[in-house]
C-alpha cells in the first residue's frame, strides 16, 4: 500500500476519533451533575427533587431555588442550618454541606438541579462557583 494512502487513512482515523472524543466530552457535564446529585443529594432530596414530606425541602419547581440561585454553591458546600420557607412550607430541618466536592461539581450538579426542575434553566459555570464560594457568610 502507498504510504501517501496509509497516512491518509490513518490520519481521517486520527481525526474521527477526535471528533468523537470531543463530542463525547460535550455531552457529560450534565450526566456528571446527575451522577453528584444521585450519590450526594437524592437520598435527602428525592430522586425527582420531591423532598421528603415536610422534612426535606423539595427541589422540583422550588421557589427557593430561584430566590436564592446566587447562594446555591455556598449552601452545597457548606449547608445550611436556617428556617427556610420554600414553596409556602416552613422547613427547620438543617442541611449538611458537601465539602468534599469542587467547583466543578458543584457547577455540574447545579446545572442539573437548575436545567431539571428551576423555572429560570440559571447556568452555572465553575468559576462562578469558585467566586460564590470565596464569598460566603
Amino acid at each position: 500500500m502507498n504510504v501517501n494512502i496509509r497516512v491518509a487513512i490513518l490520519g481521517g482515523f486520527v481525526f474521527i476519533l477526535l471528533v468523537t472524543m470531543f463530542f463525547r466530552s460535550c455531552s457529560k457535564p450534565p450526566q456528571k451533575g446527575a451522577q453528584v446529585y444521585e450519590k450526594k443529594c437524592a437520598d435527602c432530596h428525592g430522586a425527582n427533587g420531591e423532598g421528603f414530606r415536610n422534612l426535606i425541602p423539595p427541589l422540583n419547581n422550588a421557589d427557593f431555588l430561584d430566590q436564592h440561585a446566587d447562594d446555591f454553591a455556598c449552601i452545597v458546600a457548606y449547608g445550611i442550618d436556617d428556617t427556610i420557607v420554600v414553596n409556602g412550607v416552613t422547613f427547620h430541618q438543617p442541611m449538611a454541606g458537601i465539602p468534599e466536592l469542587n467547583e466543578v461539581e458543584i457547577a455540574n450538579v447545579a446545572n442539573y438541579v437548575y436545567e431539571q426542575w428551576s423555572t429560570s434553566k440559571k447556568k452555572f459555570s465553575p468559576k462562578e462557583v469558585e467566586t460564590r464560594i470565596a464569598n460566603c457568610e
